[in-house]
């Protein structure tokens, strides 16, 4: 049902192709959801064995925040948890390697492209994540972003957006437009807006911004993780 329910969605089976394409070969290009063969073919037995594989301690995290006593979030972490089998499942993160691409899909009862072009980006692990993700904020945001106020607010199309998707071991830039002729769009006024947009630089404000809040976020990682490293080394 769920299958079906996102397979009338136009922008979903745009990102469904779009990631498959750009991931070719790399578990990132396999569907979150499957197939209506896939999940029919799949066995009570391939589900417990899933589970006995993933649902392990070495693949979970607790993560505690405010005034909190220590000792008590230890006895009790024990007390619940202490059973729950350990080890973790390895996964393949190495990079992808995209290759580049056309997917093209047709429906009759369309009125709209839908396109989505993908970009390799920063990974989960990179530094540069904090950056990439700052910059599909004030270039692609779908509300109030450079990009919103050039092609949305006019009219021009009715969606658009540049994300930034930053998995492990591998990360894509996304851009999404969805109107009458959306394909036409991305050759013509594409490289026009970037060649407006590109000379803007970013504000010192959007860069102060991030790096008060990464430093914020050094400090308070710092004081969650002494803790346990006091106490388990």
């Amino acid at each position: 049902e769920e299958i079906s329910m996102y397979e009338d969605q136009p922008m979903h089976i745009a990102y469904e192709n779009g990631m498959l394409k750009h991931f070719a070969g790399h578990p990132l290009g396999t569907s979150i959801l499957g197939t209506l063969e896939s999940v029919g073919a799949l066995t009570a037995e391939q589900m417990r064995q899933y589970h006995a594989d993933h649902y392990r301690a070495g693949n979970i995290t607790l993560a505690i925040a405010g005034n909190t006593d220590w000792d008590l979030v230890t006895s009790l972490a024990r007390q619940y948890c202490s059973h729950w089998p350990g080890g973790s499942h390895e996964r393949l993160t190495v990079e992808a390697k995209p290759t580049g691409g056309l997917s093209l899909v047709t429906r009759d009862s369309s009125v709209q492209q839908n396109v989505l072009q993908l970009a390799p980006a920063p990974s989960a692990q990179c530094p540069m994540r904090y950056a990439a993700e700052l910059l599909s904020v004030i270039v692609g945001d779908d509300g109030g972003s450079r990009i919103y106020w050039e092609l949305v607010d006019p009219g021009l199309v009715e969606f658009a957006e540049l994300g930034y998707g930053d998995y492990d071991g591998s990360g894509t830039y996304m851009t999404w437009l969805a109107c009458k002729d959306a394909t036409g769009l991305c050759f013509t006024e594409g490289p026009t807006l970037i060649a407006r947009i590109a000379p803007m630089g970013i504000p010192v404000a959007y860069a102060a911004i991030t790096l008060v809040l990464g430093l914020l976020s050094l400090w308070s990682l710092w004081g969650v993780v002494r803790p346990a490293r006091r106490r388990y080394t």
